[in-house]
C-alpha cells in the first residue's frame, strides 16, 4: 500500500506501507495465527471431527516482538491471560458456534506447540468457563512443549473444580530438559494442569543448543514411563 507523506521539510513523497492479515484466525500486528482443518471437505452433517491448531513463537526478531514481550514474556514474567490466548478464544467461540449449527455430531480438537500451548489451554479454558453448556463440544486438547498455566487460569477467575474439569481434556508432552517445558512445573506432574507425559530429546541438547534445540518439534521421543 503506498500514500502520500509530508516530511519535517514541507517536502511530499511516497511512503510504502505493508499490508497486515487480520481476521478470524489470523492477526499478523498480534502474532497470533491458527489453522482450521475438518475431516471432510467441508462442514457438514458428516463431519465427525475438526481441527485447531495454534501456532508458537517465530524466531526471535523484532518481526515478531509480539510473541516474545507481549506473549512469551508477559507469560513468564506475570501468568497472565495473554493477548494472543483472547483472539484463541474469539476464534474458538465462533467455530464452536458453526459447529453446532453445521456439523451438530461433530468435535474441535485443539493443538499447540510451546507459545501455541499456552494461547490453546488459556483460551479452551475460558472457553469452558464461560460456555460449560458447550463442553462436549471439545474433543481432545494435546499441547506440545508448554508450561504450566495453572496459575494463570486461577488468575482468569477459574475455580479449582474448573480447572480439574477442563483438564481432564488436555494432554501434555513436555522435555525435561527443556526450560520452556518446565517453566511453573514445581508440583507433582498430577497436580499440574492436565494430563503431562515426559518426553526425551533424541540428541539430549538444551533449549538454545545453537544446532539442534531440545524445544523443537523433531526431538521427541515417548518416555517408557509415559501413559498414552
Amino acid at each position: 500500500i503506498r500514500h502520500v507523506v509530508r516530511d519535517v521539510c514541507g517536502d511530499y513523497r511516497w511512503e510504502v506501507m505493508k499490508r497486515y492479515q487480520k481476521g478470524l484466525l489470523t492477526d499478523e500486528m498480534a502474532g497470533f495465527n491458527a489453522y482450521f482443518a475438518t475431516d471432510t471437505p467441508k462442514l457438514n452433517s458428516e463431519t465427525k471431527e475438526t481441527y485447531l491448531t495454534i501456532r508458537g513463537s517465530d524466531g526471535i526478531r523484532i518481526e515478531n516482538f509480539n510473541d516474545w514481550v507481549e506473549n512469551d514474556g508477559n507469560f513468564a514474567l506475570t501468568n497472565s491471560y495473554i493477548p494472543q490466548a483472547k483472539l484463541a478464544n474469539e476464534a474458538l467461540v465462533s467455530k464452536i458456534d458453526e459447529i453446532k449449527k453445521q456439523a451438530p455430531n461433530a468435535k474441535l480438537n485443539i493443538a499447540g506447540h510451546s507459545l501455541g500451548s499456552i494461547v490453546s489451554a488459556q483460551s479452551v479454558a475460558k472457553f469452558y468457563h464461560d460456555h460449560p453448556s458447550d463442553l462436549d463440544k471439545i474433543g481432545k486438547v494435546v499441547l506440545f512443549d508448554g508450561p504450566d498455566v495453572t496459575k494463570s487460569l486461577k488468575g482468569m477467575g477459574l475455580s479449582d473444580k474448573e480447572i480439574k474439569k477442563i483438564g481432564e481434556k488436555v494432554t501434555y508432552y513436555v522435555s525435561p530438559f527443556d526450560m520452556i517445558s518446565m517453566l511453573n512445573r514445581t508440583e507433582p506432574y498430577e497436580k499440574q494442569f492436565g494430563h503431562v507425559n515426559v518426553i526425551v530429546p533424541v540428541h539430549f541438547t538444551t533449549t538454545f543448543d545453537p544446532k539442534i534445540s531440545t524445544h523443537d518439534f523433531g526431538e521427541f521421543q515417548i518416555d517408557a514411563m509415559a501413559i498414552l
